[in-house]
């Protein structure tokens, strides 16, 4: 069964959190070592090292809040063009997805 709105945005991140933080926090502890080097070629590997920790996080906030905002953004957008043409040109009345979700209706 498919879940308006909001719920589906929820549902969604929620399920995805646990192993994207797992991908991350993972692949920066491999990387600190790096980070933190100090022998022969550390320079080089912090360099390197950095902006991968950089790309790391960057990547998790993009996932978890930016891409499912802007995913709302459009799908608001869509139903309110909907709304506006409407059929045989009348604009039709009806709360969005996210309310009717609140409201109980399935």
């Amino acid at each position: 069964m498919r879940k308006p709105g909001r719920a589906a945005l929820v549902e969604g991140s929620c399920t995805r959190v646990r192993p994207l933080l797992m991908t991350v926090f993972t692949t920066l502890l491999g990387l600190l070592p790096l980070m933190f080097a100090t022998g022969t070629g550390a320079q080089i590997m912090k360099r390197l090292a950095t902006p991968m920790v950089g790309g790391l996080f960057s990547v998790a906030l993009l996932a978890l809040v930016v891409l499912p905002a802007v995913y709302m953004l459009i799908q608001r957008f869509r139903y309110r063009e909907q709304l506006r043409a409407g059929e045989n040109g009348r604009p039709q009345v009806r709360p969005l997805p996210e309310e009717d979700a609140q409201a109980g209706v399935s």
